[in-house]
């Protein structure tokens, strides 16, 4: 099966980039989690997001791990985004808050067009 997991470097006094957005658009389905690592009384969990993208329609399972993403959307708790695009599976994704952008005026940026 297709995963991929993304790895966010935030800015300031939040390098650990909490409360970012991440949004995960493959094969037609939004995939969505919230970078929130904290899970209870002194315990968390990775700050590294995992997303399972499944087979890769209509691919032998060999060929899956490096079937493309659509796009990747990242919403950073400032309100600025990053998106890449074409995104190869089956890898860890770096993105850094300082060369997000912000969103086009009057579009919530989860509306950006991306799927």
């Amino acid at each position: 099966h297709r995963w991929l997991q993304v790895a966010l470097a935030g800015e300031g006094l939040n390098r650990q980039a909490l409360g970012a957005k991440v949004t995960v658009f493959a094969d037609g389905v939004a995939r969505y989690q919230e970078l929130a690592p904290a899970r209870g009384f002194q315990s968390s969990s990775d700050p590294v997001l995992t997303f399972g993208l499944g087979p890769a329609p209509g691919a032998t399972p060999a060929a899956t791990s490096g079937a493309a993403v659509d796009s990747v959307l990242v919403e950073w708790p400032d309100g600025r985004v990053s998106v890449a695009r074409g995104v190869r599976a089956g890898q860890r994704l770096a993105l850094a808050q300082r060369s997000a952008t912000a969103p086009p005026p009057g579009t919530p940026a989860g509306r950006m067009g991306l799927v």
